[in-house]
């Protein structure tokens, strides 16, 4: 099973438009999606819950968005992961 959760309802309605190349991946009997914060939502999650977590908030300066570039979130994504489990995290760095 796929689960993606996302906060932004835009962000769901906006997938389709990008079907052609996410494989329709929202129509997809196997995904879930949930609406609801990520962080709370890892928060809610039994340890070693996951194989992959791919994390991809918004910019760092952007409100409310701050929490989840800290030591803390990481550590608590770390945490969520199954043994062997992958997290990959977007940054953008600007010069």
């Amino acid at each position: 099973m796929l689960e993606v959760v996302e906060l932004e309802p835009a962000v769901e309605r906006a997938a389709q438009f990008f079907s052609a190349w996410n494989r329709d991946v929202l129509s997809d009997p196997r995904t879930q999606v949930v609406h609801n914060d990520a962080r709370n939502h890892l928060l809610l999650a039994g340890r070693g819950s996951y194989d992959l977590v791919v994390s991809e908030p918004s910019n760092p300066w952007i409100a409310g968005v701050a929490s989840l570039f800290t030591r803390e979130f990481l550590e608590l994504g770390k945490s969520r992961l199954k043994p062997g489990g992958v997290w990959s995290q977007w940054i953008r760095f600007t010069a």
